[in-house]
């Protein structure tokens, strides 16, 4: 029976240092109130600038961009170029499409005429396509001239995508 008692004694002697060590480390303890203030900063995420200046031939759709999983593609520009070969410009009243593709689908993301679009594109925030996600133009002349190749500068950045709380 003097075992247990030892082993109470040794545990009651063991309580009582653990417990003076935390009152003591508490009396270093500061109160976040008065705390030295730490400032945080939160960079935002790195932006990679990338540009193109495919040839786009009259009525079909050409791949701008493929976004690799983990990042997001941002575009920020869209001006067409005549091209030397066919030095056709866009006029108003002809038509362009931008699409969203993924899985051999394609969903419009901005469609109009040339004066109601306002090329060339000039966005403040610009259109984002997610991880995995191809960008896609079209353009189709009013006038329905078929050897219409003209060149079609885009520029944007990439950027990693963030996980939101």
């Amino acid at each position: 029976m003097k075992t247990p008692r030892f082993f109470l004694a040794a545990l009651a002697v063991g309580l009582v240092l653990t417990t003076f060590g935390l009152l003591r480390a508490a009396g270093e303890y500061q109160d976040p109130v008065h705390a030295g203030k730490v400032e945080v900063v939160v960079l935002p995420p790195q932006r990679d600038p990338a540009w193109g200046v495919p040839v786009v031939d009259n009525h079909i759709p050409s791949l701008l961009v493929k976004v690799p999983p983990g990042r997001r593609f941002v575009l920020t520009d869209l001006r067409p170029i005549p091209h030397e070969e066919f030095p056709v410009a866009l006029g108003p009243k002809d038509h362009i499409w931008l699409e969203d593709g993924m899985d051999g689908k394609r969903f419009r993301a901005l469609e109009g005429t040339v004066e109601s679009v306002g090329m060339p594109l000039k966005m403040e925030t610009g259109l984002s396509f997610g991880p995995g996600h191809e960008l896609w133009a079209q353009y189709t002349l009013a006038t329905n001239k078929n050897d219409a190749m003209l060149r079609l500068f885009w520029s944007g950045y990439f950027e990693d995508v963030v996980a939101q709380p």
